[in-house]
């Protein structure tokens, strides 16, 4: 399988996901776009990361999502297995990658 990282999956929105929601999807893939940010590696990015990513791209704090959804959903973008878990759009990514 290739190597996948992070930037693979940021601009696949991950559809039909665990949570059903798309403001989760949604996060799911700014987590996987801070981690491309913070130099496209599988390590772990926090919450501070995710606001100063946003920041970047001019979104204020109050406009992102709280800590508690970031916290529950970085579980999901922890490495390419979580990832797949979390969506099977992900999965696609994989299978397109073997």
């Amino acid at each position: 399988m290739k190597n996948l990282l992070p930037s693979d999956f940021m601009e696949v929105h991950p559809w039909n996901s665990v949570k059903q929601n798309s403001e989760n999807e949604s996060l799911a893939c700014s987590i996987m776009k801070t981690k491309h940010f913070k130099g496209n590696t599988w390590d772990e990015v926090t919450y501070k990361d995710y606001l100063h990513f946003k920041k970047s791209r001019g979104i204020e704090p109050s406009d992102c999502a709280t800590h508690s959804e970031f916290d529950d959903l970085k579980r999901f973008c922890v490495n390419v297995s979580t990832a797949v878990v979390f969506s099977p759009a992900w999965q696609k990514i994989v299978d397109a990658n073997p």
